[in-house]
């Protein structure tokens, strides 16, 4: 993308327990959440917050995640396991427990592999339809953006750009791929305008 990325990786102290619920992740898929000490894998657990998992469940575990469809369905269940878990040993208190179900809704991680999937379409399609951009292009006809999904119709996906000032964007595209999308999730897209109708030319992450 031309601006390149705008939203780089900074292993701040909740990065490290986001990295921190990706071991939990990637190590207890198959025995679930088995932690017996206060400290797991080096990190504290008190520290693990109901903004934590809901990261993992939406644009941490899309961004660090291992990317297989495997891990996104297991996101959902071991964070739901891990939050049981904080609540039964007394790291989490009610007020705790139901933020965190505030933020994650009642089935956690659900529209992950909707969204790593309708990502792919979205690349293939933009792959098989390459636009030629004119070198004089207005920078008012260009973006790279994270946008969010703000309505679908059969055939047009209706965009908010996240950056203060953004115009609102349709995107035209065959129906079978809105059928794909969701009102809600976010799409980091690389637009231009040609000939008075926005062009998809690069695709990154869909995050619910």
């Amino acid at each position: 993308m031309r601006n390149g990325d705008r939203h780089p990786t900074r292993l701040t102290r909740s990065g490290e327990v986001l990295l921190h619920c990706g071991e939990v992740i990637q190590v207890n898929i198959a025995i679930g959440i088995k932690i017996a000490e206060r400290t797991a894998f080096g990190i504290d657990a008190a520290r693990i917050q109901p903004h934590h998992l809901n990261a993992m469940l939406g644009h941490y575990g899309v961004h660090h995640g291992q990317g297989t469809k495997g891990f996104l369905r297991r996101v959902g269940p071991v964070m739901e396991k891990l939050a049981s878990w904080l609540v039964e040993k007394d790291f989490w208190a009610a007020k705790d427990y139901a933020w965190y179900r505030e933020l994650v809704g009642e089935k956690p991680g659900r529209d992950l592999v909707g969204c790593d999937e309708f990502a792919q379409l979205l690349w293939q399609h933009a792959e098989a339809h390459p636009v030629h951009v004119p070198d004089d292009l207005p920078d008012d006809d260009y973006f790279d953006d994270q946008f969010t999904i703000r309505k679908v119709e059969p055939g047009t996906l209706y965009l908010d750009a996240f950056l203060e000032g953004g115009e609102d964007i349709e995107i035209a595209l065959p129906k079978a791929l809105t059928a794909k999308a969701r009102a809600g999730w976010s799409v980091n897209l690389e637009l231009a305008r040609v000939r008075g109708k926005w062009r998809i030319l690069g695709v990154g992450n869909v995050c619910p």
